[in-house]
């Protein structure tokens, strides 16, 4: 479940969508702990929200009238430290950190950058470092993902989804492979 982009909106008064870190907290765990969910016992992959190019971010939101940026590079990080915690706090969750690797990646894409390294330097994507560099490539409008990103997401998520379609135990799946249900249409039948 990817869910926190948009809760981390900043609360200004053109933002419809931000919600309070802590009632971020509280709802994405009530929803990964829910007694519906877990009677299932799924596998949870918590995805963190990815980070926001604040450059982009803020063409767009005055582009859309909003005066000001509606989302911050920083405000976003607390957002995705919380799915950590939270990953981290309930058996069974596995976290998938994608803020790490889109942020990661685009300063991989971007020449001469340094990563930061708590030595106070601005982020890359930010206001204070006026440098997009590999965020152009991988955030289209500063908040919304390129194919580039979504890439990295499936190689981050595909490891843990991904069946060996190879065994012969299939009676335990929920749904079958196609093959198993429909032998009469194989290719050798066909």
């Amino acid at each position: 479940m990817l869910l926190g982009a948009n809760d981390a909106m900043l609360p200004i008064p053109t933002a419809r969508q931000s919600v309070p870190l802590e009632e971020y907290r509280a709802n994405l765990k009530a929803i990964i702990t829910h007694p519906n969910i877990t009677a299932h016992s799924p596998k949870v992959l918590l995805v963190t929200p990815p980070p926001i190019d604040e450059l982009a971010m803020l063409e767009c939101d005055m582009a859309k009238g909003m005066g000001q940026l509606s989302r911050s590079a920083r405000n976003t990080s607390k957002y995705a430290q919380v799915a950590r915690e939270i990953a981290a706090d309930v058996p069974g969750t596995m976290l998938i950190d994608l803020w790490r690797a889109v942020r990661n990646r685009a300063v991989e894409l971007t020449p001469d950058w340094v990563q930061e390294d708590g030595s106070g330097k601005p982020w890359l994507g930010t206001l204070e470092s006026g440098t997009r560099g590999g965020f152009k490539t991988l955030l289209t409008d500063g908040l919304h993902m390129d194919h580039e990103a979504y890439k990295l997401l499936f190689g981050l998520v595909s490891p843990h989804i991904l069946v060996d379609d190879n065994r012969e135990d299939h009676e335990k799946d929920v749904f079958p492979p196609w093959w198993v249900l429909n032998k009469a249409k194989t290719i050798e039948t066909i």
